[in-house]
């Protein structure tokens, strides 16, 4: 039987997070982990889905191929959500899934969903594969989001990513400084609902073209920096523009003032992770985390393709 296979990559916003939404530029870096997903043809008239994370089962549900209706699954939101995105799909491209052709698809996920690292926009980016469609046409059907996260699914260096009209603008970039190891992602122990954050910052927010001006050159700034204080100086200032415009208190002032270190909020505010910029060594910032109940952190280095 015929098969198919096809990967996308996970995904970090260094700088930009909200902003990127209104036309700001904003570093991104696809991560090394991802998702793939493999489809293989069968004699029956069944989409038969499965998803593993890390190779262990955590998904099943059965589509008729015909009209996609929902037989049975272990998860109804989540099969939900997959018919969705093939209905959406089969719009953009009628040809795809025509007739009674079944197929056993899995997706493997290579990192812990919860994570918030791209669960969602690497499962668009391998279907708008398969559905030989744009995954950007096909994300603004299902997302409220800037795109950014396919973008990195696609790209195997860090991005510059900016919309203008509405239309994505990509850029391949170096961000590869001396300090790198000096940087690690800690996790908060919650993933933000992306979409409602994203919904009420769309409905509640007014930003002034200064803001998005300070931002790109935020950006800029850090593409070129080579010096570990430059950049946590870099990244406190966009952790502080962030905080007065959604008059929010920034996460070190929340969570962690006595902090040997810089803390900047990575994606939307109070969940996910944070970026841990500092000069002590993995092994003490590690301890302090761990301390104050957050025991996952991760080197940055090894996650990006540079």
């Amino acid at each position: 039987m015929q098969v198919q296979e096809f990967k996308s990559n996970g995904k970090l916003l260094l700088t930009g997070e909200y902003l990127v939404l209104k036309g700001a530029r904003a570093l991104a870096l696809p991560l090394i982990p991802g998702q793939s997903m493999r489809i293989e043809a069968t004699q029956t008239a069944i989409l038969e889905w499965s998803s593993t994370e890390n190779e262990k089962l955590f998904f099943t549900a059965n589509f008729r191929t015909d009209n996609l209706e929902l037989v049975d699954s272990n998860d109804t939101e989540r099969a939900t959500y997959i018919q969705k995105l093939i209905r959406e799909a089969k719009i953009i491209n009628p040809d795809f899934l025509m007739g009674k052709q079944g197929y056993k698809i899995n997706t493997n996920i290579e990192f812990d969903k919860s994570w918030g690292l791209g669960s969602s926009s690497t499962l668009i980016n391998n279907l708008a594969q398969w559905a030989q469609i744009d995954a950007f046409l096909l994300n603004q059907k299902v997302s409220k989001g800037s795109g950014f996260d396919i973008a990195c699914a696609q790209q195997s260096h860090p991005i510059v990513y900016q919309l203008h009209n509405n239309k994505p603008h990509i850029k391949t970039v170096r961000f590869n400084p001396p300090f790198l190891k000096q940087l690690n992602l800690i996790y908060l122990n919650q993933k933000m609902p992306t979409e409602a954050n994203i919904g009420s910052f769309l409905k509640n927010n007014t930003l002034s073209a200064s803001l998005i001006k300070n931002i790109n050159l935020l950006t800029d700034e850090v593409l070129v920096c080579n010096e570990l204080n430059k950049f946590q100086h870099l990244m406190q200032e966009h952790e502080d523009l962030l905080a007065n415009q959604l008059q929010m208190p920034a996460v070190k002032e929340r969570h962690f003032s006595d902090f040997n270190g810089t803390l900047k909020s990575l994606g939307a505010w109070g969940g996910d992770f944070i970026l841990s910029i500092s000069d002590k060594s993995f092994e003490e910032q590690k301890a302090y985390f761990a301390s104050r109940g957050y025991k996952t952190i991760i080197p940055l280095e090894p996650l990006i393709w540079k």
